[in-house]
């Protein structure tokens, strides 16, 4: 017989696209909005696409990429202090092993 999906996992690998492509959609439109000092909407799409990040997988590369891009914006909205936060968000992230 041959090997059935079952639906839960049908499911799950649907939500996981779903999250992944509105998480790198959104990062990109955060990236434009920050190269256009646009430092509010950046923020506010950077943290949209850390939302989706984290519902995939919340020690993921990607997470910590958005740590990153927070922390700049932040920073440029002279919120130094959650900067800061965001930043070590970042460098706890990349301390784990991605292989």
């Amino acid at each position: 017989s041959f090997p059935t999906r079952r639906s839960s996992d049908l499911q799950h690998s649907q939500a996981y696209k779903c999250h992944t492509q509105a998480m790198g959609s959104l990062q990109e439109q955060g990236n434009v909005a920050f190269r256009g000092k646009r430092w509010e909407e950046a923020l506010s799409l950077y943290q949209q696409a850390l939302e989706a990040a984290q519902a995939v997988d919340p020690k993921s590369e990607a997470v910590g990429s958005l740590y990153s891009n927070l922390s700049a914006t932040r920073i440029h909205l002279h919120q130094y202090d959650r900067g800061e936060r965001y930043g070590l968000g970042s460098w706890d992230i990349s301390q784990q092993d991605f292989r």
